[in-house]
């Protein structure tokens, strides 16, 4: 009776150890698991904050072509502005000038014409 008793008691006694070994197990593979996670968590984290700041860096580097590129574009309209009123009085100046060439001539020729 005694046997039976102790192998009736050595069966649960060993599957209580071997579900005891399951459980620790399951529990190291589960803190392993969560490691892991924190370790590609961690790297996803500093993947973002690479990107974020990347992205950051992108946008302000195109701002600044922007605003390089429109303050170019006010330097040029203005330059323009200015260099177009100079070429129209210019323009005038010469018309003018031919003008009056025109009349010098003019009376140059009468005055040849006239005098013969």
């Amino acid at each position: 009776m005694t046997d039976i008793s102790a192998h009736a008691c050595e069966r649960p006694l060993k599957q209580r150890f071997e579900l005891t070994n399951l459980w620790a197990k399951s529990a190291r593979r589960q803190f392993e698991l969560v490691h892991d996670t924190d370790v590609v968590k961690n790297y996803m984290n500093k993947q973002k904050k690479i990107t974020e700041e990347y992205a950051d860096r992108v946008v302000n580097t195109v701002q600044e072509s922007a605003d390089i590129l429109a303050k170019a574009r006010d330097e040029l309209i203005a330059f323009m502005e200015k260099n177009v009123s100079t070429v129209v009085d210019r323009l005038k100046q010469a018309q003018a000038t031919a003008a009056r060439a025109g009349r010098v001539a003019e009376s140059a020729r009468q005055a040849q014409s006239g005098g013969q």
